[in-house]
């Protein structure tokens, strides 16, 4: 398990602990000695993610299947997304949602798959339910792959969180979980709305983020 000392930014690797749930356990970091608070979801959110790279080094050793590829041929400009989903007719509801706005979609079977479509294209969109090959919501490793791209990779996703826990564009909500959007199974008649305005939103804010960070860049030369 992965260890992060927030005070000297050190990270290093731990043998696995085990907590009840909503129990916290103390660690003193080896380097400058801080006190670092481990919790058991940040336990069950460790595990995911190396289940996830592993899954991904799997995936990147494989040879080269052309038939792995999730599209041949799309126009340069069309829009694409993934869904990663274990119910066929939520699968159905969603791609036909998605198929209507004029995106190319793909279907993943598990998290491998996922990650080995993935592999050869980069999506606008992911669609995942939080329970999506996993047994745990909390230790989802599709989530924990997204979680940890690189953050110029991570700002080109627009990712939906399908959840039967969490409330409809629940703002902070999607932010602790490292998502754009939250859409409860509940609403799910309401998707193609819900995403459109979700979307408007997030352009809004990365249009005013890149001038921000056009203004700043010019601003230091």
């Amino acid at each position: 398990m992965e260890i992060h000392c927030k005070q000297c930014h050190s990270r290093f690797k731990m043998p696995g602990i085990k907590l009840p749930a909503g129990k916290t356990a103390t660690l003193k970091c080896p380097k400058c000695q801080s006190v670092i608070p481990v919790s058991a979801a940040h336990i069950k959110k460790s595990q995911a993610r190396e289940k996830a790279t592993q899954t991904l080094d799997a995936v990147m050793g494989e040879t080269y299947d052309s038939k792995a590829k999730p599209f041949d041929f799309i126009d340069e400009n069309a829009q694409t997304a993934i869904i990663c989903e274990p119910d066929a007719k939520v699968r159905e509801f969603i791609s036909n949602a998605l198929k209507e706005m004029d995106y190319y979609v793909t279907e993943a079977k598990d998290g491998r798959d996922a990650l080995r479509k993935m592999r050869y294209h980069g999506y606008n969109v992911v669609v995942f339910n939080e329970m999506f090959d996993c047994e745990d919501p909390d230790a989802n490793g599709v989530l924990a792959y997204l979680q940890y791209l690189p953050m110029n990779q991570r700002r080109e996703l627009f990712i939906i969180l399908i959840s039967h826990r969490f409330r409809t564009m629940d703002n902070m909500m999607a932010y602790n979980r490292s998502v754009n959007l939250i859409v409860n199974l509940k609403n799910l008649n309401m998707f193609s709305k819900i995403l459109q305005q979700g979307l408007v939103l997030y352009h809004r804010f990365y249009k005013q983020y890149r001038q921000c960070a056009e203004n700043s860049y010019l601003g230091s030369g």
